[in-house]
């Protein structure tokens, strides 16, 4: 069987849809995979073994980029095509079956979205879970080892790509300070940090309010896989709506994501162990504000004693299975 899956540039999206790749892999285990997806993403899908071609697409003008797609499948005789960019590209190749993505305002989450189309074409998802794979290679190439036994470690990924995403640092800084200290929900922690790339600059800064014994540092790894591999070395994960989350809780680590101006309803982090807490305002208000020209500390008003009792109760969970 072959199949040929088209899906998103963003990180979350792209983890999210997974749940369908993983689901796809487990139901037709012969078959063979050809993924395309944006090169913010591609990283992703480079350890699944299924996959006999990965398209890794640069956005160009007039919509060139799915050119490329459709030169290096229009002599596939596909069995089924999924295309979760709601292109045209889906009609323009031989294919048996074909689902296609396109956003609606219906009042579900992303995953339970994607399920709906999987289930236009007969198939059944009762436990959706979206999934990273990482290859023996990968997990033996040597990256650092960062978890101690006897020593919580606590992943946290205190910015974002868009500052009004971000929950103010002076209070992330303060919740992290009592999370770990005596009496709190991880007692003698440490914190390993992660951002993007771009990012580290800022990161660093953050990182300066705290003492070097508390932190273990994550190292500069670009490649998502290795950034994966590094965080599920971890206990436990706080921190914004972002793609870092979403890889956090695809890994199975407890997972509280903190919202604000982006919807919790279609973007919550999605698994088993995964909470989220959001701020009293709605996020089309938090938009709206952002709109008028006051897009910092959209998030102030999710308080620390919130986040807090958050952790305390998912610490809860965890410790008792």
């Amino acid at each position: 069987m072959k199949i040929l899956f088209i899906t998103s540039t963003r990180i979350g999206d792209a983890i999210l849809s997974t749940c369908l790749l993983r689901h796809l892999e487990t139901v037709h285990p012969d078959a063979r995979f050809t993924i395309a997806c944006g090169a913010l993403s591609a990283p992703l899908f480079e350890d699944f073994e299924k996959a006999d071609q990965l398209i890794s697409l640069t956005s160009k003008k007039y919509g060139k980029h799915w050119v490329e797609v459709w030169t290096k499948s229009i002599g596939t005789k596909w069995d089924l095509v999924i295309d979760l960019r709601g292109s045209a590209l889906a009609f323009l190749v031989l294919a048996t079956k074909r689902l296609v993505w396109r956003s609606k305002k219906v009042e579900k989450h992303r995953v339970e979205q994607l399920c709906d189309l999987l289930k236009q074409g007969g198939y059944e998802m009762p436990n959706p879970q979206p999934h990273l794979w990482l290859s023996d290679k990968r997990l033996k190439k040597g990256l650092p080892v960062l978890s101690s036994q006897n020593t919580p470690l606590i992943a946290v990924a205190p910015l974002a790509n868009w500052p009004g995403k971000e929950w103010p640092h002076l209070q992330m800084v303060e919740l992290l300070k009592r999370v770990y200290s005596q009496g709190g929900p991880f007692q003698g922690a440490k914190f390993a940090f992660f951002a993007a790339p771009n990012e580290q600059a800022r990161l660093s800064e953050f990182k300066s309010r705290f003492e070097k014994k508390d932190l273990v540092e994550v190292g500069d790894y670009s490649h998502l896989l290795d950034v994966a591999v590094l965080m599920k070395q971890c206990n436990f994960f706080i921190g914004n709506d972002s793609g870092l989350m979403h890889m956090a809780a695809a890994l199975g680590l407890p997972t509280l994501g903190l919202f604000g101006p982006s919807y919790d309803l279609f973007y919550r982090p999605w698994g088993k162990k995964a909470h989220f807490l959001r701020t009293p305002e709605l996020p089309q208000d938090l938009i709206d504000q952002a709109d008028a020209g006051n897009e910092n500390l959209l998030m102030q008003n999710l308080t620390v004693q919130d986040v807090y009792q958050g952790v305390k109760d998912l610490a809860i969970l965890y410790k008792t299975g």
